[in-house]
């Protein structure tokens, strides 16, 4: 049920918010739009179904950690 209500509120988002930046033909908001959305949508697809993906903090902070520690 939870999976049915995200896809028919990215079906919205979808039609009222990304079809006029369609409409307006800017490639970079284009791309980046549609790059956000769609990641933000398979994230929030895999959690409503009980798919767990694993954290990225703990890999930015080691990394972060590596880097400044030069």
């Amino acid at each position: 049920m939870i999976s049915f209500i995200v896809i028919v509120l990215y079906i919205f988002a979808f039609i009222f918010d990304f079809l006029p930046i369609l409409k307006s033909r800017k490639k970079t908001e284009i791309s980046v739009y549609s790059f956000i959305l769609a990641v933000s949508f398979i994230i929030l697809f895999f959690e409503t179904i009980g798919f767990r993906i694993p954290r990225l903090s703990p890999i930015m902070e080691s990394f972060a950690r590596k880097v400044t520690k030069r």
